[in-house]
């Protein structure tokens, strides 16, 4: 077998590219995610205002998501913003941003109940979006574990 015959072989800086080029692709979701997220918790109030108190179950599920909207787009547009760095350590901070979503969008629909007609299934249903999201990212994290970069970094 002569050296023209053998198959191709990635280059180091091949396997670098692919690695930024898989985790911007990933921003690509996270953004719109972030920017809804903002939109219905800054701009149109969704959830209760904190200052109402902690009388009923109701009131701590509107304040969950009143937070999490605020608080979790804010996430999600520094994961989509460090997504866009290329770094594979982006795919762990999206990870574990769209964990902890989920779980409080969860554990609101939870709290909320069958109070608020179908509103409470919709939280349990992008709860478990996100947490499936958050799965994908850690799995993707590891997949791309075997590219190295030449200049060593992450």
């Amino acid at each position: 077998m002569t050296l023209l015959e053998k198959p191709h072989m990635p280059t180091p800086t091949e396997g670098a590219v692919a690695v930024r080029s898989a985790v911007r692709s990933n921003a690509v979701w996270v953004g719109p995610a972030a920017l809804l997220m903002l939109y219905f918790g800054v701009y149109r109030g969704l959830g209760a205002d904190p200052l109402e108190g902690w009388a009923t179950r109701l009131k701590v599920g509107s304040w969950v998501v009143y937070y999490t909207m605020r608080i979790g787009g804010g996430m999600m547009l520094l994961s989509a913003l460090f997504c866009l760095t290329g770094s594979r350590r982006a795919l762990l901070f999206d990870a574990f941003a769209s964990v902890c979503i989920g779980l409080a969008l969860a554990v609101s629909g939870v709290l909320l109940g069958f109070d608020t007609g179908m509103r409470f299934l919709l939280l349990i249903f992008f709860g478990v979006l996100f947490i499936h999201s958050g799965y994908r990212s850690w799995r993707q994290y590891h997949s791309l574990a075997f590219a190295k970069n030449p200049d060593g970094k992450d």
